[in-house]
C-alpha cells in the first residue's frame, strides 16, 4: 500500500483530498499543515507520492521543491502541485523545480485518480532502476552481492545449487601498478573469455555470472552435479593460467585460484559466499583448486577459539616455562638447559607447542611469548643466584622477533629489573634463518647483545643453508647441532664423519658445541667420542617443570 502525504494549510483541503484518494483505494494516507512539517514527514517515513499546496504560510511549495532537490529526492519521490486554475505561472516554476505534475482546484475525480496512478507507477519505475543500480557492478554489467542475494530468492524452484569462485591473482596487482583502466581492460577480457568457455558446454545450461569480488567472478550453477563442476574448475586453471598480454606494453604471469562450495542441499546466498571465501583462503599457486568442507570450517574455528584463549594466556602470563638439562660430556652433570615454552591450559590440559606455535605466528603474538620466556627465565635465574646454583640458560627468539624494531629495547628494559651479573647466564638461541636478510644489521644487534653480557647461540645447524659463512661472519658463541644429525649417526658412518668434522671446526672457531636430540646410550657415546661440549636430551633429561628443575639442580 502505497503512503501518500497531502501537504496544504487548510485543513478543509486536505481532508476532502483525503477522503477523495481513500475512495480510490488509497487507504495510507498522511497530512501536514506546513513545508516543515511535511520535510520531517519525508525524512522520518517511508513516503511515495507528495500533494503539494504552492502557496502556504512559512514555507512555502517552491521552498519544500527546492528542499527534496538539495536532498536529491525529487528525481524518484514524485510530486503533484495543489494549484488554483489561473496559477500557470506558478505550476510552471513548480515543473522547474521538479514537480511531477499539478492539479487545480477544485479537484477533478477522473484527474486525481489518473494523475495519482502515474504518479505511483513513476516512482515504482524509478525505485526499480535505483535497485537495479545498486544490484550491478558498473564496469562489467555482472550482477554484484546484492544481485545475488536477490536471485537467490527463485533457487527454491531447482533441486541442488553449487558454486564456483574464479579468483584471478594477478588483478589487483595490475589495478595498483597500472591504473583503473588496464584492470578494467585485463578484467573485461578475463570475463569476455569466461563466457566464451561456457557457451560451448551444453551441459552448463542454468548459470548465472557475479562479480561479488573485485578480483573474483563467481559461478552459480543449477541442478549441476558436483562432478560437472570439478571438471569446470579444473579446466579453469588449464584454460587461465600461464602468460597472458594485458594490453600491448603489459605481459603478465597469471595464476588462478578456484574454490567451489558444493552444499549437500539448497543454501542462501551468504552461506554459499561464506563457503566460497572459507575454501578461496585454502588454495595456492601449487594447489589452486579448493573444496569447501565443513571439517576445515571446523578447524578455522577451533583456531579462531584457540588464539582467543592463548591471548588471555598471554596476558595473565599464564604459559609455563620448562627447562631442558643440558649435561657436560665428560662428567654427566647438568651445566646449562633451555627454556621451553608450554601451556597448562585449565581445560585442555597442556596443549603442545606444536599446535599452539603455529597459532601464535599467525596472529602476530609470537613476539610476545618470546618476551614472556625471557620475562621468566629472568626470574628463574634470580632464584638460582640467590642459592648459588645459577647456569646458563638458553631462550629461542624467533626471527621475526629478533629482526623486529625494538628488540634490543625490549631486552634493556627486561634486564633492567634484575641483576646486571644476570646477563651473562642468558643465551639467546636463534636459527639460520635469521641471518638470511641483513647480515650487517643483525651483526650489529649481536654486537650489542653481547655487550650486554648475553651470548649467541646457532640453533639447528645443519637443517637449513648451513652456509659455513655465519660462522665467520657473525658473533656466534654456541653451536647446536640439530637432531637430525643425531638419528643418522646409526644409519650413515658418513654422518659420523660430517659430525666430527663440524665439531672440530667449531672449536677452531671458539665456539661451544652442544648436540642435541641424544636419546640412546650409543648415541651418547658417538657424541662424546666427537668431542661435543654438552649433550642434550630425553636419555637425560626430558623438559622439566620449575620445581623439578630447580630440585635436579640441586642433586
Amino acid at each position: 500500500m502505497p503512503k501518500i502525504l497531502i501537504v496544504d494549510d487548510i485543513e478543509d483541503n486536505r481532508y476532502l483530498l483525503k477522503r477523495r484518494l481513500k475512495r480510490f483505494g488509497f487507504e495510507d494516507c498522511v497530512e501536514a499543515e506546513n513545508g516543515f512539517v511535511a520535510l520531517d514527514i519525508i525524512s522520518d517515513q517511508a513516503v511515495d507520492l507528495v500533494f503539494l499546496d504552492l502557496m502556504m504560510p512559512g514555507m512555502d511549495g517552491f521552498e519544500v521543491l527546492e528542499e527534496l532537490q538539495r536532498r536529491q529526492l525529487i528525481d524518484h519521490l514524485p510530486v503533484i502541485m495543489i494549484s488554483a486554475a489561473d496559477d500557470l505561472e506558478k505550476v510552471a516554476r513548480g515543473i522547474e523545480l521538479g514537480a511531477e505534475d499539478y492539479l487545480s482546484k477544485p479537484f477533478n475525480p477522473v484527474l486525481l485518480k489518473a494523475r495519482t496512478d502515474a504518479a505511483l507507477s513513476k516512482r515504482e519505475t524509478a525505485l526499480e532502476k535505483i535497485r537495479l543500480a545498486k544490484s550491478i557492478d558498473a564496469q562489467t554489467g555482472l550482477s554484484n552481492l546484492q544481485g545475488l542475494e536477490a536471485d537467490s530468492s527463485r533457487w527454491e524452484a531447482f533441486g541442488s545449487v553449487v558454486a564456483l569462485q574464479l579468483q584471478f591473482h594477478k588483478y589487483n596487482d595490475i589495478y595498483n601498478s597500472y591504473g583503473t583502466a588496464t584492470a578494467n581492460a585485463y578484467f573485461n577480457h578475463r570475463l569476455e573469455a569466461l563466457r566464451s568457455l561456457l557457451e560451448g558446454h551444453t551441459e552448463y545450461h542454468q548459470y548465472a555470472l557475479y562479480r561479488v569480488e573485485s578480483d573474483s567472478i563467481t559461478i552459480v550453477m543449477l541442478d549441476t552435479s558436483s562432478d560437472c563442476l570439478i571438471v569446470l574448475a579444473e579446466q579453469l586453471v588449464r584454460y587461465f593460467s600461464g602468460q597472458l598480454n594485458v594490453d600491448d606494453n603489459v605481459s603478465i604471469l597469471e595464476s588462478v585460484r578456484v574454490a567451489m562450495s558444493l552444499p549437500d542441499g539448497l543454501v542462501g546466498s551468504s552461506e554459499l559466499t561464506r563457503q566460497l571465501v572459507s575454501a578461496l583462503s585454502s588454495a595456492t599457486q601449487k594447489q589452486p583448486i579448493a573444496i569447501y568442507q565443513e571439517s576445515a570450517q571446523s578447524e578455522v574455528l577451533e583456531r579462531i577459539r584457540l588464539e582467543s584463549e592463548l591471548r588471555i594466556a598471554i596476558d595473565q602470563k599464564a604459559l609455563a616455562v620448562y627447562y631442558q638439562p643440558q649435561v657436560c660430556t665428560k662428567t654427566q652433570k647438568i651445566v646449562s638447559a633451555e627454556a621451553l615454552i608450554r601451556w597448562p591450559h585449565p581445560e585442555r590440559g597442556l596443549v603442545s607447542p606444536g599446535i599452539f606455535i603455529p597459532v601464535a605466528e599467525k596472529a602476530g603474538l609470537i613476539n610476545d611469548i618470546g618476551l614472556l620466556v625471557v620475562e621468566k627465565v629472568l626470574a628463574t635465574l634470580d632464584t638460582l643466584e640467590g642459592n648459588g646454583t645459577a647456569i646458563p640458560i638458553s631462550v629461542n627468539i624467533a626471527t621475526e622477533h629478533f629482526l623486529a624494531d625494538g628488540f634490543l629495547g625490549q631486552m634493556n628494559t627486561l634486564m633492567s629489573k634484575h641483576n646486571d651479573s644476570l646477563a651473562k647466564f642468558v643465551k639467546l638461541e636463534l636459527t639460520e634463518s635469521t641471518f638470511l636478510d641483513d647480515k650487517e644489521s643483525v651483526n650489529t644487534v649481536m654486537q650489542s647483545l653481547r655487550t650486554m653480557g648475553m651470548k649467541i647461540s646457532l640453533d639447528d645447524f645443519g637443517t637449513g643453508y648451513s652456509a659455513l659463512s655465519y660462522l665467520f661472519q657473525l658473533p656466534i658463541d654456541q653451536l647446536k647441532i640439530d637432531k637430525s644429525f643425531v638419528d643418522a649417526l646409526e644409519q650413515d658412518g658418513r654422518a659420523q664423519s660430517i659430525m666430527s668434522h663440524i665439531i672440530a671446526l667449531a672449536h677452531d672457531l671458539g665456539f661451544e658445541v652442544v648436540v642435541e636430540g641424544v636419546e640412546t646410550q650409543e648415541q651418547s657415546e658417538w657424541v662424546s667420542a666427537a668431542n661435543a661440549d654438552l649433550i642434550q636430551g630425553f636419555l637425560y633429561y626430558k623438559p622439566l617443570p620449575y620445581k623439578e628443575f630447580i630440585a635436579a639442580l640441586q642433586q
